[in-house]
């Protein structure tokens, strides 16, 4: 900086504001101190500025965002929100094996991030510890769990897939396949207990045998089909627990020779970007990403500025993303919606539901854990 000053024929405070644009001066000056820089290749040492400000303006993030798409989606939305602010971003992915995320969470904070963005495994108890002990902000994404005491923003999963689950069922389906995400996961659970209220409130029975474990993977999906279709009463309608199991299903009902809705209606949580290209196009719960991924970097952020805030729990409510693989031809669902029930958004076979589906309006939030929604 000091050669930088001497070349340009400034102060170093003046190449300090210009380089941080933390105050202006006459064009003249700022054009010497750039051509300068240019000059003679000088960089910011972020290591450095870190210890003069004790910040490292980095946010970690800890999720299973290379394996996952839906993840990665996450990670590129809340890049797009930091981007500008001098914020970066280190990514860590912990295959959704708590194992693997204790270690990259001890990893980040060992690296002094200014806050943590954490989607958490099935046991995320020691990752939670090592989070806590470091003392930064913390919010945890698409996971809600009211044990922890921390900022966490998610998306509902009871209500759409009762909903799309009773909507297979007023198609006339009386044996429904769910193929379940990992065990234990808070969002496969919920996500089954949506399936299992839409058929209790039918007054219909599931048969165990058409629940099986995708293990939210697109081989575990895969197996799981397989081992439904293999039954001697096979199921006429399946329900996908997330986009990985989705592409594992049709690649199993396309080995079995199964057409999809005509041998096998099909619906799934997860909407993607390629969803309606498929033949027929797949009906899907479009989850809103760009709106969790804003909620939560507003969120590290305003704890980095006051950390005695009142921690916030919000749910995001879905929309359906209603094409034809249901089999229905993409009419909407006869039944009146429940109050606070979803929007289904009718995009037909040549469409899909953006990834700031449902927002803004369709957010449904409780800024303080007595008013907590838990899905």
């Amino acid at each position: 900086m000091a050669d930088v000053a001497r070349l340009a024929g400034v102060s170093t405070a003046t190449v300090s504001h210009v380089v941080n644009k933390s105050r202006r001066h006459t064009p003249a000056t700022e054009r010497r101190v750039h051509e300068a820089i240019e000059q003679l290749g000088y960089v910011r040492d972020p290591f450095a500025r870190s210890l003069r400000t004790r910040t490292s303006g980095i946010i970690g993030i800890a999720m299973s965002a290379i394996s996952n798409p839906y993840f990665a989606t996450i990670v590129q939305e809340i890049e797009r929100n930091l981007r500008g602010t001098g914020t970066s971003i280190i990514l860590a992915d912990t295959h959704d094996d708590p194992v693997i995320e204790d270690r990259v969470v001890e990893d980040l904070m060992s690296r002094r991030v200014d806050g943590l963005v954490l989607a958490p495994s099935r046991s995320p108890e020691r990752a939670l510890r090592l989070a806590a002990r470091y003392g930064g902000p913390l919010v945890v994404v698409d996971r809600i769990d009211t044990g922890i005491d921390c900022d966490q923003v998610a998306v509902e999963n009871v209500e759409p897939v009762r909903e799309i689950t009773a909507h297979l069922l007023d198609l006339g389906h009386t044996r429904l396949g769910m193929v379940t995400g990992i065990p234990g996961m808070t969002t496969s659970e919920e996500r089954l207990r949506g399936f299992l209220l839409a058929h209790e409130e039918a007054g219909l029975d599931v048969d165990p045998a058409l629940v099986r474990s995708g293990r939210s993977s697109s081989v575990g999906a895969r197996e799981a089909v397989e081992e439904m279709l293999d039954l001697s009463n096979p199921p006429t309608a399946l329900v996908a627990g997330n986009n990985a199991m989705t592409i594992g299903t049709l690649r199993a009902l396309k080995t079995r020779g199964r057409r999809v809705p005509d041998d096998m209606a099909l619906v799934c949580f997860d909407d993607f970007e390629w969803a309606d290209l498929f033949e027929p196009a797949l009906t899907a719960i479009a989850q809103p990403v760009r709106a969790m991924a804003q909620r939560a970097v507003e969120m590290l952020n305003s704890r980095r500025s006051d950390s005695s805030i009142a921690v916030r729990r919000e749910v995001l409510r879905p929309v359906v993303a209603h094409r034809t693989s249901c089999g229905c031809g993409g009419v909407a669902p006869g039944r009146p919606a429940r109050p606070g029930g979803l929007h289904w958004e009718n995009t037909g076979a040549s469409g899909h539901a953006p990834h700031d589906a449902g927002e803004p309006g369709s957010a449904t939030s409780s800024r303080s854990p007595s008013t907590t929604r838990s899905a």
